[in-house]
Order: C-alpha cells, then structure tokens, then sequence
C-alpha cells in the first residue's frame, strides 16, 4: 500500500511538472521597439548650406521618472498607467530621443556639426539646446501625444534666446504598437522641424 502511494505521488508529481514546463514555454515573447528618425523621404530632400555650418550641441534630453525604465508605459485613465513587460523600448529611451534629435537636426540643419555631451564645447557651436520631455502618451485608437518644452542659447551672447513649450500629436486609427511607434516618431520628426525653424530665424536676425 505504501509503495501504491509512493507511486502516485510520484505519477502527480510528473504530470505537475510537465504541465508547468509546457506553460513557461509558451510565455509571450517580449517585443523591442525604437523611435527613429526622419524618413528616408525627408532625408534626400535638398536643403540649401549655410555658408558656415552651424554648430548645435544638445545638452540635455530630460524624461520623466516614470517613463525612464525598459518598459512601455501606456495610459489608463486620468490617474492610472499601466506598464506593459512585454512591450519594451530596444535601449534607452532616454538616449534613444538624443540620438533621433541629433540626426533630425543634421539633416534639417544640413550640418555634420551636432554635438551631445560629452562631446560639446562652448566655443565650436552656435547654439545649445535642452529639451525636457513631460508627457509621451499612447491612446490606442486615438493619439500619440508628445508635450514638452525646449530651450536654446546663443553661445556667443551667453544667453537664452528662446524658450517654447510644444504639444504634437499625431492622429492612430488601432491599437498597433508599430503604428504607434511610427506616430510617436513623427511627433518626434515636427519637434525637429520646429527647433531647426527656430534655428534658422536665429541665424538669421
């Protein structure tokens, strides 16, 4: 009776242990996505040079707390987020923004001279820019919002010239993470436009 009972145990022990192996083996992939920078279409267009090239350091790329972490985070409701662990950035968001913002504004500036720290020196550019990034918000279905604001110093006046809070969005028809990631890069791509805008009327005045 007793080896009756060992036997058993043992039988509902196997069987147990086959279904928790069949279960962690059919666990969801983790997904990785990336902002990128402007389309190919953007990139060939041809922008007049400036007769120097300008100079650009960008200083700072600042994100929230709760969106600096591996995971997408998505919105809920007014008071809720809720962090999605298969769904996760490539890197770091963080880096990921600096890296999209130096390429939008070489190519929109037509300049090889696009400078992050540590890299940047005070006397081989013309402007430095900050960014501080407050909201990156999915709405599956709806929108991609990116609110935010920036400021760039003149280097050679030692000063602040100009100081813009912007908010983009850019319209979704589904819940699809790469439409979503495309509409997020394309709030990224009008900020580019926007500062290099911006730049160039600088420049100019």
């Amino acid at each position: 009776m007793k080896r009756l009972n060992n036997l058993f145990i043992y039988v509902l022990t196997t069987i147990i242990l086959c279904f928790w192996v069949a279960s962690c083996s059919k666990t969801t992939p983790s997904q990785f996505y990336t902002i990128n920078p402007l389309s190919s279409i953007e990139t060939n267009k041809k922008t007049a040079p400036f007769a120097n090239k300008i100079g650009i350091g960008i200083n700072s790329v600042e994100i929230p707390d709760y969106l600096n972490r591996p995971q997408l985070v998505f919105r809920k409701n007014k008071n809720e987020v809720s962090i999605s662990e298969f769904n996760r950035w490539a890197g770091s968001l963080k880096d990921n923004i600096n890296n999209v913002m130096t390429e939008n504004l070489a190519v929109l500036l037509n300049t090889d001279r696009v400078y992050v720290p540590p890299r940047i020196k005070i006397d081989e550019i013309d402007f430095l820019i900050s960014i501080n990034i407050y909201v990156i918000e999915f709405i599956p279905g709806d929108q991609v919002i990116l609110k935010g604001s920036w400021i760039i110093m003149q280097t050679d006046m030692k000063k602040e010239v100009s100081t813009r809070i912007f908010s983009l969005s850019e319209k979704i028809n589904t819940g699809d993470l790469n439409e979503m990631i495309d509409a997020l890069s394309l709030n990224f791509d009008n900020l580019s436009k926007a500062i290099a805008g911006e730049i160039k009327s600088l420049k100019k005045s």
